[in-house]
């Protein structure tokens, strides 16, 4: 079972977590810039995790920050790609992109991607689809097969008229219902 979440902050994603019964979860905008209190959270949800940090505002806040968090028993690393991936992090990503490689389901492993596009942009501005493009090399690259929990600030619709699903060989599977809870 997946499932994507986008907390607003860390403190909704940590309640999230203990409650949740998804074998991996996308996290979105957590705010985070060390890792730590997520994973110690994560471990005593029985997960661990995949960070990418939220970057600074300059303003005293952060923005952004996504994760990968898979329960413990199932495998998870860093994929290696250089120039493309720097530790768990999509590079030039500005906090908005994880991805890890999950051992476990498929022979050889597959991409969890979490996503969090730039608010009030479309998915084909240029700061958001220099994000979706690297992703495109990431998975041509790799050649793994992919899922991608994200906070697309669009609709399916939207996605779909970028080509980006063309260019990564992807589908959308999307719930028919409200997805935004507070």
């Amino acid at each position: 079972q997946l499932e994507t979440t986008n907390g607003t902050s860390h403190g909704p994603l940590l309640v999230r977590l203990e409650t949740s019964d998804a074998q991996i979860v996308f996290a979105q905008e957590h705010h985070l810039v060390d890792a730590a209190m997520l994973q110690r959270s994560a471990q005593r949800s029985g997960y661990h995790v995949a960070f990418t940090p939220a970057v600074p505002t300059g303003k005293g806040g952060t923005s952004a920050g996504t994760a990968v968090l898979a329960k413990s028993q199932i495998g998870m690393r860093k994929a290696a790609l250089p120039g493309l991936i720097d530790g768990w992090t999509v590079v030039n990503s500005q906090g908005r992109c994880t991805v890890a490689k999950i051992l476990s389901g498929l022979k050889g492993g597959w991409l969890a991607f979490s996503l969090y596009l730039h608010t009030s942009l479309a998915p084909d501005h240029p700061l958001n689809w220099d994000i979706l493009s690297r992703i495109v090399s990431i998975v041509r690259a790799l050649r793994l097969p992919f899922v991608i929990g994200g906070d697309w600030q669009t609709t399916p619709e939207g996605i779909q008229s970028t080509g980006f699903l063309g260019q990564v060989g992807g589908v959308i599977k999307s719930p028919a219902d409200e997805t935004c809870y507070s």
